[in-house]
């Protein structure tokens, strides 16, 4: 079975080049035709792109854009495009994935054939220093109908409930400091080495099944960056669909490489762009989801 694989690209063309050349490099070529969409395309650098991939021979459609259509937008002119072009199970990626020795993309999508409930699989991911990123959440993390319609009322306050986001997202990147936050996350105390049902993925890497399309042609393209996976799983929620995390497979995430190209890493600048577009978010999903 031949996967559609859609790619999205912003400024940082090396990381693209590195993630389809591992897909060969392990053999898969046959298992995938490649979308990749080029947010804001700079044509040198596209075309440098293009000349350094022709040699590993995968069925790759290129989409420029433009501009930059941010997430959900940018993945759903590859998921249409796909779809257009006849396939049932996409793969969305980050482009500063990598796909490593052992995996396998029709073993990804395997525990579909055992459950057609399942609308969404995402494999383990893995950071550079080994650290688990999937699942994204066990459980609801808004919990409660009551906490939710307090976190509704709250952050939704005009004017206030958006400055008090940020401040507390600043006070919290200054009180944190990068060596204790680390310590925090290697004790990977919420996530889940085994397979089985999730409430949300990580969304650097994920499948979506012939039932989430028989329910969505596409992502919920209200949002900019941020709180995607969120959305994704109230969706599948929402249709009595389920996510399933598939730990047999494992990919690497080399993770925040578009924004860190854009704005920097561990900028003020930075900070405040990430508080900002997740407060949008935030917004539109207690608006609408919640």
């Amino acid at each position: 079975m031949v996967l559609a694989l859609v790619i999205l690209n912003y400024k940082t063309y090396n990381d693209s080049y590195e993630l389809v050349k591992s897909i060969y490099s392990n053999g898969l070529s046959d298992e995938v035709t490649i979308f990749l969409v080029d947010n804001e395309t700079n044509e040198n650098e596209l075309s440098e792109l293009k000349c350094s991939i022709i040699e590993f021979g995968i069925n790759i459609y290129i989409l420029p854009q433009e501009h930059n259509l941010g997430f959900a937008r940018g993945m759903n002119i590859g998921i249409d495009k796909a779809r257009e072009e006849g396939f049932d199970f996409v793969v969305c990626s980050n482009n500063d994935v990598l796909i490593p020795p052992n995996f396998s993309f029709t073993g990804l999508i395997q525990p579909y054939q055992d459950n057609s409930r399942i609308a969404c699989i995402g494999p383990q991911i893995k950071s550079l220093d080994s650290i688990s990123q999937n699942p994204l959440y066990l459980s609801d993390p808004f919990g409660s109908t009551a906490k939710k319609i307090m976190i509704k009322n709250f952050f939704l306050l005009p004017i206030i409930g958006c400055y008090i986001y940020v401040l507390r997202g600043l006070l919290k990147e200054m009180l944190v400091r990068e060596g204790a936050r680390k310590e925090v996350e290697k004790k990977d105390v919420f996530k889940q080495e085994n397979s089985g049902e999730v409430y949300s993925l990580h969304g650097s890497f994920f499948a979506l099944t012939p039932a989430y399309f028989a329910h969505y042609n596409n992502m919920d393209s209200n949002t900019f960056l941020y709180y995607e996976e969120l959305i994704l799983s109230k969706r599948i929620e929402n249709v009595g669909l389920t996510c399933h995390l598939n730990a047999n497979t494992v990919v690497v995430h080399k993770e925040d490489s578009s924004t860190n190209e854009l704005l920097g890493s561990g900028t003020l600048r930075k900070s405040l762009f990430v508080l900002k577009e997740n407060y949008r978010s935030l917004a539109y999903y207690l608006k609408n989801y919640i």
